[in-house]
């Protein structure tokens, strides 16, 4: 009886061994089934973290690259607004220097002018002046001219006695002094008083050449 109880309680305890065996085989098998997924899933987060790392330094290099372009593009239209801005403050510096030298020559050309006109007034006076001289020596010379006609003629008209002197009419008015009509006008001319005037001509008549070579 001792001996099956024995028996029995051996095999309840093999029994037991072999369950607790099993149960520590399952357990082992467990945790490095756990283990396993731990390790996969560590592994997928890594990987996951890796390609989020990855997937966001392309977004930002591209976004680097995206920036970078703008700024190049910002920058080549700024140079091209610059060179068109400098383009046109040349143009514009081109332009008052014409209008600056199409000034300076237009008032160049009108000095030229005012000068031009100046000198042909200057001139014509000169020939004014030329031709009043001219006038004035052919007006003296067609007074002596009639002077000398006027006495030629008093000569021819002159008696034997020609060359007789006639006292002044001094106290004789004026106007009924006897003269020529051309000593009354030389007369005049000269501010003298035809009654002082002694005269040569015929009858004691005063002529031009009297009123000539009279003195005061």
């Amino acid at each position: 009886m001792e001996a099956k109880e024995a028996q029995r309680l051996k095999l309840e305890q093999e029994r037991i061994d072999a369950a607790a065996a099993r149960q520590a085989e399952v357990k082992k098998k467990e945790n490095a089934r756990l283990a396993r997924e731990a390790e996969i899933k560590a592994g997928l987060e890594a990987k996951t973290k890796k390609q989020e790392e990855e997937i966001v330094a392309e977004i930002k290099a591209k976004e680097m690259k995206a920036t970078l372009e703008a700024q190049r593009r910002a920058e080549e239209k700024a140079r091209k607004e610059q060179e068109e801005a400098e383009r046109e403050i040349q143009e514009q510096l081109a332009r008052e220097q014409r209008a600056k030298k199409e000034a300076e020559e237009a008032e160049t050309a009108r000095v030229k002018e005012i000068a031009a006109k100046r000198q042909a007034e200057t001139e014509e006076k000169e020939r004014v002046k030329r031709l009043e001289a001219q006038v004035k020596s052919l007006e003296a010379q067609l007074k002596r001219a009639t002077l000398n006609i006027a006495e030629a003629t008093e000569e021819l008209g002159l008696t034997s006695n020609r060359h007789t002197t006639t006292p002044s009419q001094h106290n004789q008015d004026p106007s009924k002094v006897k003269a020529s009509p051309l000593a009354r006008v030389m007369a005049k001319e000269r501010g003298i008083n035809i009654a002082d005037v002694p005269g040569t001509g015929p009858n004691g008549k005063v002529v031009a050449s009297d009123i000539e070579f009279f003195r005061l």
